[in-house]
């Protein structure tokens, strides 16, 4: 355990979390190039959603096995673990681009789907260490670290990247996050000596797995306003992963924004995202119920699906995108605050697991929407028609939620 409470300021600390930070950025790094390379070179936005489905499809299966992972092998052997993949994807997918030019498109769409796998292996690795190496006094403060290094590197990804498509092409971009990666699995250098970090945890096997998926999935079902949100999350990511899939065929393909411009996308709304972050708490104390907080994001991404879809200008969508990442950042502020209320702790870990997995479906889902609907029409009309679905039937959810939750909120009155 740490034995002073200023001791996360210490440099094995500093180089655990600034192995993270370089690792985050690497991924935004891959998240701007992978995406747009697979545009440039198909030119097709149908294929750009079939990269999507590929990328996320097996990571969201295997997400239940993942968190099996995390029970069972010490964090500090996963992260090299994982760190050496994400370095040997990226070398191998730049020198299989150089020598097979014409599978470009396979390649990119396996490495993606592995880096999928992978990052998420890390995301869930991240967040089981703090609370297994880290003293509950100085667990607050870590996470806010982390947090703050997070945001930090959903605007500092995409400004490296837009300085450095001025020298190098994107295809470069994976030496760089290749040699990155392989630096980064030396952070564990700074994780405590821990003795329960030494134990290897009790393998599960997969019938209890999917068992512990089962009784997730049967709670949810049981929890009438728990499905509600639920819903209304998945259909609020399929939003996001449709804008995610279309983004650059969007905006190259029918704005006709260069690769530097097109960073500026992601940056934009990386900053505005953080600041919305910082400003939460101060409206959270003025607003006198959580549902306003609820009601301002449907507002916020109603307009976002909409002028996403009709923008005729690069710099409008780029403000439709802004307001998608801020709508996302506040409903996920409504969305815990309801869920902490709704889950007990004893089915916190079980119910989270098959929220996640559901949560995250909508993302091939939405490779299928888009890979599907951009051979009939246009990547705006397919953004502007999921969003018009999303308005309906999340207009329709809400309404429902809050009227039950005032109608039960009034019921207890009466029973006292």
């Amino acid at each position: 355990m740490l034995k002073k409470s200023n001791s996360i300021y210490t440099s094995k600390l500093i180089l655990f979390l600034g192995c993270r930070f370089v690792s985050t950025v690497s991924e935004q790094l891959l998240l701007f190039a992978i995406p747009l390379l697979i545009f440039q070179y198909t030119g097709e936005a149908s294929k750009s959603g079939l990269a999507f489905l590929i990328e996320w499809l097996p990571a969201v299966l295997l997400l239940p096995f993942i968190g099996v992972l995390v029970d069972t092998y010490k964090e500090k052997k996963l992260y090299i673990i994982g760190d050496s993949l994400r370095a040997l994807v990226s070398i191998s997918g730049f020198l299989l681009l150089i020598y097979m030019p014409s599978q470009t498109f396979i390649i990119l769409s396996v490495a993606a789907s592995l880096f999928a796998i992978l990052n998420s292996l890390n995301f869930v690795t991240l967040e089981t260490t703090i609370g297994r190496n880290f003293d509950n006094n100085d667990i607050p403060r870590i996470q806010s670290l982390i947090q703050g290094l997070e945001l930090s590197s959903q605007v500092m990804g995409p400004a490296l990247a837009s300085i450095l498509v001025l020298f190098i092409k994107e295809m470069d971009f994976l030496i760089i996050t290749g040699i990155a990666f392989a630096m980064t699995g030396f952070g564990v250098l700074g994780l405590p000596n821990k003795a329960k970090n030494l134990v290897v945890r009790e393998t599960k096997s997969i019938k209890r797995v999917l068992g512990t998926i089962g009784d997730g999935f049967k709670f949810i079902a049981k929890n009438f306003f728990l499905r509600l949100l639920v819903l209304a999350t998945m259909l609020i990511n399929l939003v996001m992963g449709t804008v995610m899939a279309l983004n650059p065929a969007v905006a190259q393909g029918v704005l006709g924004a260069t690769s530097r411009e097109y960073s500026l996308l992601a940056m934009f709304g990386g900053i505005t995202g953080s600041i919305v972050v910082l400003l939460i708490p101060v409206f959270l104390k003025k607003s006198k119920s959580i549902n306003n907080i609820g009601i301002a994001s449907i507002v916020l991404l109603t307009l976002s699906g909409v002028i996403l879809g009709i923008a005729n200008q690069f710099y409008i969508y780029v403000i439709g995108y802004a307001l998608l990442v801020c709508g996302i950042g506040i409903f996920n502020v409504f969305l815990r605050t309801e869920r902490v209320k709704l889950i007990p702790k004893h089915h916190l870990g079980k119910s989270m697991g098959t929220i996640v997995f559901f949560n995250r479906l909508s993302l091939p889902l939405a490779g299928l929407i888009t890979s599907t609907f951009t051979k009939i029409t246009g990547p705006q009309e397919v953004i502007l028609g999921v969003s018009i679905f999303w308005i309906i039937v999340n207009s329709t959810i809400f309404t429902y939620y809050f009227y039950n939750k005032r109608h039960a909120a009034q019921k207890d009155v009466l029973e006292l």
